[in-house]
């Protein structure tokens, strides 16, 4: 479609989603809570839809149902993309806050004090661009490199990914409102990822052919915690110890930092694994590997327990609450069918539809408790969304990308 045309439809769209929104503050949603946003796929666009745990309001966006990507900040506003810009709704109107009409724009993060960063792309040039509720500014401001991937962290520094055309010679650099930091580089990658801790310390990885090399930098010094390796799942605990899985010679294995010195916990409890997940109290969960399965286990610091208790099992992505409870995929092999496990002490399996073909992704859990997870036929890209709200299951149609609001 000519870009004139799409942003005229765009246009179009955002008048029918202001009335929707006038509708929104007539009543229609209860007080801000907890809420859940998806993309739903029609035959020709997609909309975005917000449930308020009673009722479901829907947006028309002009746009493919893959391309939205609906993100919550922390104050309750709702970011996506339409068509070639990023709009905002904030419970009572919805504004285009590119600025950019020469751009593609993508990517929107919001940070903890309520600005908007987004990636900015025309032709072979892409930007980083920040709003900070009234003006949009080119914060990376180079147009040899390709920036990418924004990400904030909890006081309000951006991090991104720059490189060279084509994708390579790949860095990360930090700006903290003032100046751009180089915090890494390689030449030779293929790939950078990362992630930010609560107190302000970048994970990052190098990805080279068969191999990456994982990375901490705490502001000031740079501390290799694991080369060479085939790859890296990491994730930060709320006190600064970073956890991964990695390939080893033994198998997939869970490593620990605690900002000295790195532990092979797999090794020393006798527990290899992948997918590690911290609760906010400090235990850590994963998947291990058993003889003729998968299991859910749980670190607290000294030792291992086994919660799935079922060798057999299959237990996949464990993923936990804020209140200290987890939740997990399970292949129940007596009946050949998925289930959803909440564990809280005692296991509680929450969904056990019977459906043979239904394949869950990973379950989120609200601020709240709740749930929601996406149930399709194996390799359907537009799937049910199942919420569950501490008492029963909850179908709300079809849909994708489900993200609860804090």
């Amino acid at each position: 479609m000519p870009r004139f045309a799409l942003q005229l439809t765009i246009a179009i769209s955002l008048i029918c989603l202001v009335l929707i929104a006038a509708a929104v503050i007539a009543g229609t949603l209860t007080p801000r809570g907890s809420w859940l946003a998806w993309v739903s796929a029609k035959v020709l666009d997609s909309e975005i839809s917000v449930w308020d745990g009673r009722v479901v309001v829907n947006f028309s966006v002009k746009a493919p149902w893959y391309s939205v990507f609906p993100t919550w900040g922390a104050d309750g506003r709702l970011a996506w993309i339409a068509g070639y810009d990023i709009v905002i709704w904030d419970g009572e109107q919805v504004r285009n806050v590119s600025q950019t009409p020469e751009s593609g724009d993508y990517s929107p993060t919001w940070s903890a004090d309520g600005r908007l960063a987004w990636v900015a792309a025309s032709g072979d040039d892409s930007e980083i661009m920040v709003w900070d509720g009234e003006q949009v500014r080119n914060v990376s401001q180079n147009p040899d490199l390709r920036d990418t991937m924004p990400e904030w962290s909890q006081d309000g520094r951006l991090a991104w990914r720059s490189s060279r055309r084509p994708e390579q010679d790949f860095s990360l650099v930090v700006w903290d409102g003032q100046q751009i930091i180089l915090v890494g580089r390689n030449p030779d990658a293929q790939n950078l990822l990362f992630t930010w801790s609560a107190d302000g310390q970048l994970a990052w990885e190098f990805l080279r052919s068969g191999q990456s090399d994982l990375f901490v930098w705490d502001g000031a010094r740079t501390v290799c915690v694991s080369p060479n390796r085939r790859w890296h799942d990491y994730t930060w605990s709320d006190d600064g110890r970073l956890a991964w899985a990695s390939v080893q010679d033994r198998g997939d294995e869970i490593f620990l930092w605690d900002g000295e010195q790195v532990r092979n916990l797999s090794r020393e409890l006798d527990a290899p694994g992948r997918d590690p997940r911290w609760s906010r109290d400090g235990q850590l969960a994963w998947t291990a590997a058993t003889g003729t399965g998968k299991e859910i286990v749980m670190w607290d610091g000294e030792s291992v327990r086994d919660i799935s208790q079922n060798p057999d099992a299959r237990d996949t992505q464990p993923q936990w609450s804020h209140d200290g409870r987890l939740v997990w995929n399970a292949w129940n092999h007596r009946n050949n069918f998925f289930e959803i496990i909440v564990w809280d002490g005692q296991q509680h399996v929450i969904d056990a539809s019977g459906n043979p073909d239904a394949e869950y992704r990973v379950p989120m859990w609200s601020h709240d408790g709740r749930l929601a997870w996406t149930a399709a036929g194996t390799g359907s890209p537009m799937v049910d969304l199942i919420v569950w709200d501490r008492q029963r299951t909850l179908n709300l149609g079809r849909g994708s990308g489900p993200v609860w609001s804090e």
